[in-house]
């Protein structure tokens, strides 16, 4: 393969501007969006019922599903911060869990302005992933070079990404924008000039440029992580190609800003953790899980699992059975194209290391996506930064979307680059549209499955637990607060039999008033309450309760052995009356009580005695 530039790369010297591209390409980024949108709908729910959105149940209803629930209705009752339905009376908050998603939760929050429900938030936050991502793409790889056809089909490769739809139960990682942004930022420090760098100049662009690089740390730690190991392997680039020093110090101010952004972010986490001390039953990591969720090479160049085609499809499951640590990994499929430009860059680092002369940009891919790649990979460098400095940083898997972005750029400079050594640019349009067209649709038929989430039976369970809330609500006065077992710490729980983690959410997700003794964060004064009194007997559990000011008692019969049947006949008994109502399928029970008095949980007998302890 000969890569040795054309004139027009060897005149390369940074990338356009990022806004004067979007000025003269609205009408396509336009188009693009809009098409994103609908194709993304359809590509969820089916043709051609997915040309209307669907915001009547959610995508995904179950798993971390429901924590995103939970946390929409949050948002939209105030904040994630602090919310006193949950964990009633004590309140429930996030803040135990340091984040750096204020740019998400921010977006659900101006979604729920205009929505009003939770799953509607949930739907319309995925489905508007896609128009963003595709505007940014296509913008970033206009800006460095490549011609509008290349640049509409990359992006939209881009955008269409299997990880898109696979990582929909982690939501705000569908919100992957800002990886292009971060190649746009490292190509300015990497091929910088005078006038543009990431300080300098006056005062107002000083000021731009500091908002932009905080606003990359606003959508996720590990995104924010990734680039700016991009931005360091930018600096050292640089340096190397032009002799200057200064390079490194632009790229080392970027990572400064990104990293004040994420300590911003955290901020009210570590404030809370100094007023209220740390909580060691949260976000408990250790090193090892870097291996067990790091990246897989073979796993990003195999087909998805469930391709169109099912020779491919059961290439990747056959190897997947049996195989160790196959995990989340499983969603860094590159899709044909992207494993494509990942092997090309592996040529262009050899050529480049015998001598050959290169392309620049395809050079600066090579290294920011093998890099990338030395991190994520199993017992790689993220594994030692996991081991020597934080554990924390466990997810490596997902610096696939990196490594997609640069790996699909590459494949179509090298294609652009061929057909150019045949002609002109200006006489080779109908190539350049012929063939971005053909991988295109190759492209998506590759990433992409129809009917993605499993609509009915996500309906069905939605709308049983929905009509359950709803006709409880109605049987209680408005402010009831109900009491749920069995006893499940929030968040981060293991499967109690036949329950899943987060299935006792569906009482707050549902409700507009009613109060829940589940969803205090476990470890905290209000959850080590709860623990307590599931260990005491039934009938001292009813009396405390209904001191607290309860109005019933929730069961989910899951939770339990014996499928709860002798707690229900204990309760039948002391109670005196049936269960008040069950869910249509029984899986969940419903006591109504009479509470007796209403008191603060800090003055009912159970607190005094030390429950708490």
């Amino acid at each position: 393969m000969n890569l040795t530039p054309n004139k027009s790369h060897q005149d390369f010297s940074g990338p356009l501007n990022f806004f004067t591209v979007l000025r003269s390409e609205w009408r396509w980024c336009l188009f693009g969006a809009i098409v994103s949108f609908v194709l993304a709908s359809v590509l969820v729910t089916g043709f051609p019922r997915g040309l209307v959105p669907n915001l009547a149940y959610p995508y995904i209803y179950g798993g971390d599903g429901l924590s995103h629930l939970w946390m929409i209705r949050c948002i939209m009752e105030g904040w994630i911060f602090e919310n006193s339905r949950n964990g009633f009376p004590f309140g429930s908050g996030f803040l135990d869990y340091p984040g750096s998603d204020f740019g998400n939760l921010l977006v659900l929050k101006l979604i729920g302005f205009f929505s009003g429900e939770t799953q509607s938030v949930f739907n319309l936050f995925f489905l508007l992933s896609f128009p963003v991502t595709f505007i940014t793409s296509f913008c970033v790889l206009k800006s460095i070079g490549l011609i509008r056809w290349y640049a509409l089909a990359a992006a939209a490769l881009f955008t269409f990404l299997p990880f898109h739809f696979q990582r929909i139960p982690h939501l705000f990682y569908t919100w992957y924008f800002v990886v292009p942004l971060f190649f746009y930022a490292a190509f300015f420090i990497a091929y910088k000039t005078n006038n543009e760098t990431v300080y300098g100049g006056n005062w107002k662009k000083n000021l731009f440029k500091f908002i932009f690089f905080i606003s990359l740390a606003l959508f996720g730690v590990y995104y924010a992580f990734f680039g700016a190991i991009v931005f360091a392997v930018a600096g050292l680039a640089g340096w190397g190609r032009s002799g200057d020093i200064s390079c490194i110090k632009q790229s080392a101010i970027a990572v400064a800003i990104v990293s004040f952004g994420v300590l911003i972010n955290v901020a009210p986490s570590i404030v809370y953790k100094c007023m209220n001390g740390s909580n060691p039953e949260v976000a408990r990591r250790s090193s090892a899980e870097a291996e067990i969720h790091g990246l897989k090479l073979i796993q990003m160049v195999i087909p998805r699992a469930d391709h169109r085609i099912k020779l491919f499809s059961k290439i990747t499951q056959k190897y997947q059975v049996g195989r160790p640590l196959v995990h989340e990994n499983a969603t860094a499929t590159l899709g044909i194209v992207g494993a494509s430009g990942f092997c090309f860059l592996g040529l262009v680092l050899l050529l480049k290391l015998s001598g050959r002369s290169v392309d620049s940009r395809l050079v600066f891919l090579s290294m920011i996506v093998y890099v990338l790649f030395l991190f994520g990979t199993i017992g790689g460098l993220g594994a030692i930064f996991s081991f020597f400095i934080s554990p924390l940083m466990r997810g490596w898997n997902r610096i696939s979307v990196f490594i997609g972005f640069g790996s699909i750029a590459a494949f179509f400079f090298i294609l652009q680059d061929r057909i150019e050594r045949f002609g002109s640019r200006s006489k080779s349009t109908g190539a350049f549209l012929v063939s971005a067209g053909i991988v295109l649709l190759l492209g998506l038929f590759d990433q992409t499955v129809t009917n993605s989430m499993p609509g009915d039976s996500t309906k069905s369970a939605y709308k049983l637990d929905k009509d359950f809330i709803e006709q409880i609500e109605r049987s209680v006065p408005k402010g009831s607060a109900i009491y749920q077992l069995p006893y499940i710490p929030f968040p981060e729980a293991p499967i109690l039999h036949r329950l899943d983690e987060y299935c006792l959410t569906a009482g707050f997700i549902h409700s507009k008033s009613l109060n829940w003794s589940y969803g205090g964060i476990r470890g905290r004064k209000g959850d080590l309450f709860y623990k307590a009194l599931s260990q005491k007997p039934t009938a001292e559990q009813i009396n405390t309760i209904r001191k607290m000011g309860f109005s019933g008692i929730y069961i989910d019969r899951r939770g339990f052995a014996d499928n709860a049947d002798a707690l229900i006949n204990e309760l039948t008994a002391l109670l005196k009356a049936e269960p008040t109502l069950k869910r249509a399928d029984g899986e969940v029970a419903f006591f109504r009580l009479e509470p007796i008095l209403y008191a603060s949980a800090e003055n009912t007998p159970s607190m005094r005695n030390g429950f708490h302890s």
